[in-house]
């Protein structure tokens, strides 16, 4: 009861009231803001750290002068120094012939594939669940638990 007492007798000072209020806020905005980062953290760390970790391979082991075809753009901040722009958004296709097709008409050198859109498209499905991929080579597969990322040149 005295702490309660002792704070009313000094939120009275409209100086130190500012300052209280002031720093319940920023404590408010700061646990709010580590709760978010956290949060999303947990929802999207690895897949992140996977799209980051291929960029990064592709960086050091492939030419930049071709062009990307990939849904997020994540791959390529980390892959392309001087060319970020040298993608092409990978479409819905219900075919793998007409991804290639699609590659072609690009210009697209690069297909970099998460096993994490398999579901929601048909093509990018085909090469998760067969080995071959006709047109297709697989450079490189990063993983982690069942998340995957793989990297593919055009033959």
């Amino acid at each position: 009861c005295t702490g309660i007492y002792h704070l009313e007798t000094l939120l009275r000072s409209r100086k130190i009231r500012s300052l209280y209020y002031t720093l319940c806020i920023l404590v408010l905005a700061t646990s709010s803001v580590m709760a978010f980062e956290k949060a999303k953290t947990e929802i999207i760390g690895d897949a992140h750290l996977l799209m980051k970790e291929a960029g990064l391979w592709m960086r050091a082991n492939l030419s930049q002068s071709g062009k990307t075809m990939l849904y997020e753009p994540v791959v390529t901040y980390y892959f392309y120094e001087k060319t970020p722009n040298h993608l092409a958004g990978l479409p819905y296709t219900e075919d793998y012939a007409t991804l290639l097709r699609k590659m072609h008409l690009d210009q697209a050198q690069y297909l970099v594939v998460y096993s994490w859109f398999a579901p929601i498209n048909p093509a990018v499905d085909y090469l998760f669940k067969n080995k071959e991929a006709p047109g297709l080579e697989l450079l490189k597969t990063f993983s982690k638990d069942d998340l995957e990322v793989r990297v593919y040149q055009l033959r």
